[in-house]
């Protein structure tokens, strides 16, 4: 125990135990969220949550070592006060007896699927001690989303059937999770494959990197996510914008991006896909085929108007913890949850939930930003810029899908992208004194 103790108290077992857990956790959420594998039918007992365990009692040594739980950052008061208020729902729920068969048994297993992504937002914020680790774990990320878009390729074309991988609605389908949250996914991450294809020295890197993107676009149409696409022109907008802010980039490279890089890439992409997805795709997009509201948002409206008037019934606690779906087909006699991650916010933890989801949200673009203008190291400025712009398509694409999976992707590559401009900023801070 105690050569345990001393090992990860060097830099080089910091570096590689951060690492080969996360490595495994990528594998992990692989092998269940595509393959489908399953250790166990008992709930809390997935190969997940043993990782989960396992980065957990890293961090406990992580807490000797440091002799503190948590590291400080703008974001923090935030999440707990939003913990706070989804906690308070579960006895909201418990009390008010609007469903059947409640248990607090089943609230506290729908408290735990909540909190886990947020769980490892803190694990990751706290082990990530080196500039080396962050970037790692970046790379890691990288190397995750390209194999999801292998996955959804192989999947769309034929060449291979993975476990929980299906093709619905004639050709769509998806590397993980559902369709639309697939794409809100590849949303997140695709300007940092812009920022690599534009900026990286190297024409061999560059071109590597334009693949990558174009495979990350074929894979979004291939979605057929009409949010997606929304969600994907919202962010290379806040992607654009932020290059000419604050001098990220001089005014030819902004213009040359905005004009011929990512204008090639898209066409590519397109022209790339599959016959019969372009086919889809165009046909999703011909609004003369749709009759209604209802039939353009493929159902939500009528979902909307429903949680709309789930939230007057309680406007400021809300229902409680994953109440919509059953709470909707009491009332209305319609199945589905909410297809906007606001509206399920009003429902569930009413204005104060909404209130502080918001607040979170907002902190971590301000914390983000404040670093991706203040660190002069190119590649975390880089970075910072991808994220903010990813991040802004990923709130865009909740207002028409609840993200579940993909969370988990977000709340990492936040924690990583904040922790390594706070390490940097650190650094910089006495050079700058001196």
């Amino acid at each position: 125990m105690q050569g345990l103790i001393a090992w990860h108290r060097s830099l080089t077992g910091i570096i590689a135990m951060i690492v080969v857990l996360f490595y495994i956790f990528l594998f992990v959420f692989w092998l269940e969220n595509v393959v489908g594998f399953q250790l166990t039918h008992t709930k809390g007992l997935s190969l997940l949550n043993l990782v989960l365990y396992m980065m957990l009692v890293l961090w406990l040594f992580q807490v000797i070592r440091k002799r503190r739980i948590i590291e400080r950052c703008k974001v923090n008061k935030y999440i707990f006060v939003l913990s706070f208020v989804v906690l308070l729902s579960i006895p909201i729920k418990l009390l008010l007896k609007e469903l059947p068969n409640l248990s607090l048994y089943n609230e506290l297993t729908n408290l735990k699927g909540w909190l886990n992504p947020i769980l490892l937002f803190f694990i990751i914020y706290n082990l990530t001690d080196d500039r080396k680790a962050a970037s790692r774990i970046v790379q890691a990320l990288t190397l995750f989303f390209v194999g999801t878009i292998i996955t959804t390729l192989g999947v769309s074309l034929d060449i291979f059937h993975l476990g929980k991988l299906r093709i619905v609605q004639g050709t769509r389908t998806a590397g993980f999770a559902e369709p639309n949250q697939y794409a809100a996914y590849l949303v997140l991450f695709l300007p940092l494959l812009y920022s690599k294809t534009i900026f990286l020295k190297g024409l061999g890197k560059r071109f590597l990197f334009f693949l990558m993107a174009c495979g990350g676009l074929v894979s979004l149409f291939i979605t057929g996510s009409r949010g997606g696409f929304l969600s994907l022109l919202f962010s290379i907008g806040v992607y654009i914008a932020l290059l000419l802010k604050k001098r990220l980039a001089d005014l030819r490279t902004v213009v040359v991006t905005a004009l011929i890089v990512i204008p090639i890439l898209v066409s590519t992409a397109f022209l790339i896909t599959p016959k019969q997805t372009r086919s889809s795709v165009e046909s999703r997009f011909n609004i003369s085929h749709f009759k209604s509201l209802d039939d353009l948002t493929s159902g939500r409206f009528t979902l909307w108007q429903g949680g709309v008037k789930l939230f007057f019934k309680r406007p400021i606690l809300g229902h409680g913890i994953a109440s919509y779906v059953p709470l909707m087909k009491k009332y209305f006699l319609i199945g589905g949850n909410s297809h906007n991650d606001y509206l399920l916010y009003l429902v569930h933890y009413g204005m104060i939930g909404l209130l502080c989801f918001l607040l979170v949200l907002w902190s971590i673009y301000s914390e983000v930003t404040k670093y991706a203008y203040e660190v002069a190291d190119k590649e975390f400025r880089l970075l910072g810029l991808s994220y903010i712009a990813g991040f802004a398509g990923y709130a865009f694409a909740m207002l028409g899908v609840n993200i579940i999976q993909p969370r988990y992707f977000f709340w990492i590559y936040t924690a990583v992208t904040m922790k390594w401009g706070k390490l940097l900023n650190t650094a910089e801070i006495p050079r700058r004194k001196s």
